[in-house]
């Protein structure tokens, strides 16, 4: 950022996309897809009575967090939340932020 202001450039986007995980069986699907679920989130979704719950809990924090950030050093961040059933993609609206 701070090469940005040196330069007199306007700050790059920032694109995160957060992945609701609704049953074990999706984040399985998740995991061979490829998506990095970190150790601890995913035992927390393995022992949660309501993973979808849960996994919407995670990243309305996970989105706060990235919101506070981009915000304090005036990163311009789109940020895009999805659920994958592995029976059927469903996509929820995306945030801009």
């Amino acid at each position: 950022m701070v090469a940005c202001r040196h330069k007199k450039q306007e700050a790059p986007t920032i694109i995160f996309t957060l992945t609701i995980c609704g049953s074990l069986k999706t984040l399985d699907f998740m995991e061979w897809l490829g998506i990095h679920i970190p150790v601890d989130i995913k035992e927390e979704l393995k022992v949660s009575t309501n993973p979808v719950v849960r996994s919407v809990e995670i990243a309305v924090t996970i989105a706060s967090d990235l919101i506070e950030y981009c915000t304090i050093d005036r990163f311009h961040l789109d940020l895009i939340l999805r659920a994958l059933p592995p029976e059927k993609k469903r996509s929820m609206p995306h945030l801009n932020c």
